[in-house]
């Protein structure tokens, strides 16, 4: 077992029991990935508020290898994105974001520079910038992390 620190973005939950859920995160170190927050759907969890769609965090988890789903354990609220969720306009546009990484991305396939990028938009988000321009913003570093880089020389 070896023991994995990273930050990452929650993308996704599905409740998994009376009081766990399955997390989605893009993290900067080991791309999407999927942890079980044990607890975390009980009133007095410390993953409350935490584990939030959007929120950016540092968590630690023990990997194992041919494991599936691993234990999420320590998260830090980095970044508290509650206040886009009150902006509907934001709101949609990072939904609309994560539900691409989600849909798009392979598990533990790591992509530094565009979780970096990725940060950089939700702070903007959060400081009352335009949603559309970030959003295509957003798009056109994930199609260049995917291999298609636009030519816009004519």
């Amino acid at each position: 077992m070896e023991l994995r620190q990273s930050s990452g973005i929650v993308i996704r939950q599905i409740n998994w029991s009376d009081t766990s859920k399955i997390i989605t995160l893009f993290s900067r170190d080991f791309g999407k990935i999927q942890l079980i927050a044990r607890g975390a759907r009980s009133p007095k969890s410390k993953f409350r508020g935490v584990v939030d769609l959007l929120n950016v965090i540092s968590f630690s988890y023990q990997y194992k290898a041919g494991r599936d789903l691993n234990y999420l354990a320590d998260p830090d609220l980095d970044l508290s994105m509650h206040s886009v969720s009150e902006q509907y306009e934001s709101y949609i546009f990072s939904l609309a974001i994560i539900e691409l990484l989600d849909q798009l991305m392979e598990l533990d396939d790591s992509h530094q520079r565009l979780y970096d990028e990725l940060i950089e938009i939700f702070r903007l988000l959060k400081s009352g910038d335009d949603p559309r321009f970030m959003f295509i913003r957003f798009l056109l570093r994930f199609a260049m992390e995917l291999g298609f880089e636009l030519n816009m020389r004519f």
